[in-house]
C-alpha cells in the first residue's frame, strides 16, 4: 500500500499503464526479432512488462473509483 497516498491524480495512473503496455509491446516485439535472445530469457521479460503495465492501470481505475466515492469500503 506503498502508493495509497501518492495517487493524487488516477488519470495519470491509467496513462502511465498505457504507456508501459506501449513499452512492453515495442520490447516484446525487438526482443522476437532480436537473434541473440533466446526464449527462455524473452518471455520473462516480456511477461514482467504486461503485469507492470496492468498492475498500474489497475490500481488507476481503483484510485478513479475511490475519488468518485463508489469504491470499494476501507478497511
Amino acid at each position: 500500500m506503498f502508493f495509497r497516498h501518492r495517487t493524487t491524480n488516477p488519470n495519470l495512473l491509467i496513462k502511465g499503464g498505457l504507456v508501459a503496455l506501449l513499452l512492453a509491446n515495442v520490447a516484446t516485439y525487438l526482443i522476437r526479432r532480436t537473434h541473440g535472445v533466446s526464449e527462455s530469457v524473452a518471455d520473462p521479460v516480456s511477461g514482467f512488462l504486461y503485469g507492470v503495465a496492468i498492475m498500474t492501470m489497475l490500481v488507476g481505475i481503483r484510485a478513479q473509483a475511490r475519488a468518485k466515492g463508489n469504491g470499494a469500503p476501507r478497511t
